[in-house]
């Protein structure tokens, strides 16, 4: 018998092995926040999946955080959309793509930058843009504001 498929199983894990996975998922999700975080700064890095990458982690492993990132008044209401709807709003779509552009032209339009830094912010918008557009869209009838 092979000894790795005893160490997946639920009845071998304690609960210091429980609360290691808890911390691990909570400095994952932390990770996570931080990438979206810097996402809203750096062209071609998509906030919004990382946001619910990281509200995703912190539902089993942390709850009270969850709940608190549910009330954080910028990203609660995509938190909110994508637990409802499992899409996130026309407008959050297109208002990430609007400040990755923005901040992809200013950055591709700067002179003092070297070439390849140009290629590389174009390439990185491009890969940002495909998950971003990627993003299902909530549709809207007249019950849903």
């Amino acid at each position: 018998m092979n000894n790795l498929s005893n160490i997946a199983s639920p009845a071998s894990i304690t609960a210091d092995s429980w609360r290691v996975l808890r911390l691990l998922a909570t400095a994952m999700a932390g990770l996570c926040l931080l990438l979206a975080i810097a996402g809203v700064l750096i062209p071609g890095l998509p906030s919004t999946p990382f946001v619910l990458l990281g509200s995703y982690l912190l539902q089993s492993a942390n709850p009270p955080l969850q709940r608190r990132l549910e009330k954080c008044p910028w990203i609660g209401a995509v938190l909110a959309d994508w637990r409802r709807h499992r899409a996130i709003s026309k407008r959050t779509k297109w208002l990430a793509l609007s400040m990755v552009t923005i901040a992809a032209a200013w950055l591709v339009t700067n002179e003092s930058l070297s070439n390849v830094f140009r290629i590389v912010v174009c390439i990185a918008v491009g890969a940002g843009a495909v998950v971003i557009l990627r993003l299902p869209v909530r549709a809207l009838n007249c019950h849903q504001v």
